[in-house]
């Protein structure tokens, strides 16, 4: 499976085993990365900073890495790191102008990097 990002911090190198999630059910997979291209050019190393193409395998056997299980904010993360996805966080938002009230209820547009998510206040 080959995958496309910025790195956002360390260095991904070949052979290093990381984790790939989440998926829909807040899991990660354990992966290898198999090869890595940096502008078309085949590399051993990506930094931080930098646009790359990446080739994971499943470092399980009995795991099978299929495209309709990758989707946009999906990490390839150091697998020291243990990740917790969450549903919910608490956010200070700053209203700058807006037309309608602003309530409980409301549903706006998180921006995350590439992601564009639809989220809703439910306490003020």
């Amino acid at each position: 499976m080959v995958l496309s990002g910025i790195v956002r911090s360390g260095v991904a190198t070949i052979n290093k085993q990381c984790l790939l999630g989440p998926d829909a059910l807040k899991n990660f997979k354990l992966v290898s990365i198999k090869s890595i291209h940096i502008n078309r050019v085949n590399s051993t190393e990506a930094y931080a900073g930098e646009l790359a193409c990446i080739c994971v395998k499943a470092v399980k056997a009995n795991e099978k890495l299929i495209r309709k299980d990758i989707r946009r904010g999906m990490v390839v993360i150091d697998n020291d790191n243990k990740p917790q996805p969450v549903t919910e966080f608490e956010a200070e938002l700053q209203v700058l102008h807006h037309s309608t009230t602003i309530k409980e209820g409301y549903e706006g547009v998180l921006h995350c990097g590439t992601i564009q998510q639809t989220v809703t206040i439910e306490q003020i």
